[in-house]
Formats: C-alpha cells, structure tokens, sequence
C-alpha cells in the first residue's frame, strides 16, 4: 500500500529514483547507484493556488529542470578568444583554457520543483541550497553580450537572511532559471486551494 509518508526524490547526479523516510529530511545520505551523496528534500508542501489541480502534492517526487555549470565564451568573450590566440604560444593558450574548463565544472547550479542547490569544489565539495518557499528575492544580472549570449549571473536569498546565499556567474540562460524559481515559489498572500493544508 502507497505509504504518503515516504519522500520520494531523485538523485542529482545519476537521476535514479529515491526514497527516505521524513525523519531524514535534511540528512545527507549515499545514492546506491552512483554513490554520489545527495540531500534527503524536506515533504512538499501543498502550492497555494486558486485551482486545485495546480498545487503541489506531499508524494510529488523531487525533479530538476535546470542543471548547469557556467559557460565559458558567453561569459567572457574576449578572454576566451585571447586564450585560443596563444595557443600557438608554446600551448599557453590550451593551458588556459583548460584550467578555465576545470573551474566552470567545479560549479554546478541545480534547480528543481523544491530548491536552489549550488555545488561548488571538485575534490571537496561546498553545497548551498534554498527551499523554493523561503526564496525572498531572485535576481538576475546580465551585461549587453551576456544577454545577446543568454548569459549571466544569478542571486537567491531567503527570508532568513540578509545576503544571497546563492550566487552563480556565468550560468547559461539565467531568466529561465529565475522562472522556475518563480514558478515553484509559495506565495503567502494567495488564497489556499481547496483541500489544501495552510501554514501560518
């Protein structure tokens, strides 16, 4: 029988589905499949909306729309082209380019219907996330050839906080990014659907 207790999420690395049980919200624990450690999400809450068929459910798994690291030439052009110009420089050029490489897949952004999620480190890893509900304010910054390339930064800070606790340059099409926050954000001030639970 389906147990509505069980929190059914996915792992952000290999994509294979998971469960936990709520006690472990917020733990970290070991994808038996990649063996990547992933963050057990806290329960969904109900979305509060006017048509009962938009809110969220407690059993909706976990799914991420939007998972990148930052973008080399659309974030700096110019130091992108220089780079390839030295290459003929005694392979400058490619030493460069690769140490650039390492450093943009030492960020990874991850957006899902739950929370903001950033990775930063290879070796060692420093993880931040913000829960979609307590996202105050999302914002994103873009110079003119970021946005003719559909680059640039984005800033994500909660209520409990003064600062952004999440801050990513470079991030390829950072205005869909902000929707999907946008999309799954709580909105305190809506009227609840029926059936669904209110927090106060």
């Amino acid at each position: 029988m389906f147990d509505r207790r069980v929190i059914k999420f996915v792992c952000l690395e290999c994509g294979a589905p998971l469960e936990a049980e709520p006690g472990s919200a917020g733990l970290r624990i070991e994808c038996p499949s990649c063996r990547a450690e992933t963050i057990v999400p806290r329960p969904a809450l109900p979305r509060l909306a006017a048509d009962a068929t938009t809110r969220r459910t407690p059993e909706e798994p976990e799914q991420a729309f939007y998972d990148e690291h930052p973008v080399m030439f659309g974030h700096h052009p110019f130091g992108f082209l220089g780079s390839v110009l030295l290459i003929g420089a005694f392979g400058l050029g490619l030493l460069l380019l690769a140490v650039w490489w390492l450093r943009t897949r030492a960020v990874r952004l991850t957006i899902t219907n739950r929370r903001t999620i950033l990775r930063r480190g290879l070796l060692s890893k420093l993880v931040t996330e913000v829960w979609h509900e307590d996202v105050r304010n999302v914002q994103v910054r873009q110079r003119l050839l970021e946005r003719l390339a559909s680059v640039g930064s984005l800033a994500v800070s909660s209520a409990g906080q003064d600062g952004f606790e999440i801050q990513a340059d470079g991030m390829p099409d950072p205005q869909r990014a902000k929707a999907i926050i946008d999309e799954y954000r709580l909105i305190p001030t809506a009227v609840a659907a029926p059936g669904a639970a209110q927090t106060v």
